[in-house]
């Protein structure tokens, strides 16, 4: 059947050429010619393809395995599909571009809107048009809480970042996922005074060269769980009214001390917390009261901050803390002195630690890994980055060492396993490549219209 429907696509086209050809030296075209394209097309449209027979909510089930998996977006540019620089990420825009069915049921599935992925990396060259491309889309999302990433918009026209807030804002009821890098002007940045009533879990780094302060959210998120906040300095002169005693995530990234413990005071529920300090001279210094969280099972302190936060790591009080990251130069000139004073003091049962930024550090040549594992006897996982001379790869696996034979099998394995991904990947970016160029970079526009 397959061989017989080429057959005829091929007949068409042929004699198709042939009456374009002959309609320019004859009055009137061979009958016969006529005749045999009509019952050439007549087939071709009386053929039902199998995948067009399948009823739609099988085809929507199909449809959502296309999209890249959660937490990643499809990207709003990458209409065609995915590109050299993101492989993975196919945009539900390209099913609307095989045929009348798959647009209509693509159209018709709101899950498969529900996500986006929105970056001035891929708009600079079209700027003209991706608030009303994001809008239609958003709009096709139904019902579904929206997963909504905005990464730069740095460049283009003055009012583009406000056309963009305008098409987003629309929608906040049903934020759920909201991740935003933003570098604004001042002025150009909204207030998000109305609810967010499906909100669970903000990303925000603001970044401006206004000095003034800014307010941003100050409205209510009752399901508000995580938030990410980067501030580049950012933070300190943006407004965020946020429900901190709800929170049980909380990530603090370029934030001074004072700032950090003012926000940590108000979070008694925090599950999870990841803090890198603002970059200061010297030791960072907290001379406030003991700050006690006592839901706090996992602290990590961000390895690009090493500064020396000894005098702030005793002033926790985590008696539920379970898991601890830290760099080794955070813990000051006497790292498992400070571990020590830290666990006693909280009284926690640590069962996972991590000292990270081992490689350089003052105290690696001097302090095992054996020092910190008896230090902490309750540590049942422990790791370090540090691979000293004598300990060859007995260093940084979990207690109990496991044999090194295993290791060298597994480390083998995984080298053929991983040579062979890399072929397969390499094959499948050169047949993308060329999807991409067969269709060119009509997708977004065609949609517009």
């Amino acid at each position: 059947m397959l061989i017989t429907l080429a057959t005829d696509r091929a007949r068409v086209a042929e004699i198709q050429t042939q009456l374009f050809a002959l309609g320019e030296t004859e009055a009137l075209t061979p009958i016969e010619l006529e005749d045999e394209q009509a019952t050439a097309q007549k087939r071709l449209d009386s053929y039902k393809y199998p995948i067009l027979t399948l009823p739609n909510e099988i085809t929507s089930e199909i449809f959502l395995q296309f999209l890249p998996q959660y937490p990643e977006l499809p990207i709003l540019d990458n209409a065609i599909g995915p590109t050299h620089s993101y492989p993975n990420y196919h945009s539900p825009v390209r099913l609307t571009h095989i045929c009348r069915k798959w647009r209509a049921v693509a159209i018709a599935t709101p899950a498969l809107w529900k996500g986006l992925f929105v970056s001035d990396t891929h708009i600079k060259p079209k700027f003209v048009g991706r608030a009303a491309l994001i809008d239609m889309w958003l709009s096709r999302s139904g019902s579904c809480p929206l997963s909504i990433s905005v990464f730069g918009l740095t460049g283009g026209p003055p009012d583009h970042l406000q056309k963009i807030w305008s098409a987003i804002l629309p929608y906040r009821t049903r934020w759920h996922d909201i991740n935003f890098v933003l570098h604004f002007k001042p002025g150009s940045l909204p207030t998000l005074v109305s609810p967010m009533p499906a909100l669970r879990s903000l990303h925000l780094m603001l970044v401006s060269d206004s000095h003034s302060p800014t307010a941003f959210a100050s409205c209510e998120m009752p399901q508000l769980r995580e938030a990410v906040l980067i501030s580049n300095s950012t933070l300190l002169n943006v407004e965020l009214s946020l429900p901190w005693a709800q929170l049980t995530s909380l990530s603090l990234l370029y934030v001074t001390p004072g700032i950090t413990f003012g926000i940590l005071k108000k979070t008694p529920l925090l599950v999870s917390c990841t803090l890198g300090f603002l970059r200061l001279e010297g030791p960072l210094q907290y001379s406030g009261p003991d700050l006690g969280l006592p839901s706090l099972t996992s602290l990590v302190f961000q390895r690009d901050h090493v500064d020396d936060v000894a005098g702030i790591l005793n002033s926790f009080v985590v008696p539920a803390l379970h898991r601890l990251e830290i760099p080794e130069p955070c813990l000051g000139s006497g790292p498992v002195e400070s571990l020590k004073q830290f666990i006693s003091k909280s009284g926690s049962t640590l069962r996972e630690l991590i000292i990270t930024c081992r490689e350089g550090s003052l105290h690696s040549s001097r302090i095992t890994d054996e020092r910190y594992r008896a230090a902490c006897p309750s540590v049942q996982h422990f790791s370090s980055d540090f691979l000293p001379d004598d300990q060859g790869d007995s260093s940084g696996t979990l207690c109990g060492t496991q044999e090194t034979q295993s290791n060298e099998s597994d480390a083998e394995d995984s080298e053929q396993e991983a040579e062979s991904d890399t072929e397969d990947t390499e094959e499948e970016q050169s047949d993308s490549d060329g999807s991409e160029n067969e269709h060119g970079n009509s997708g977004s526009e065609q949609e517009l219209e």
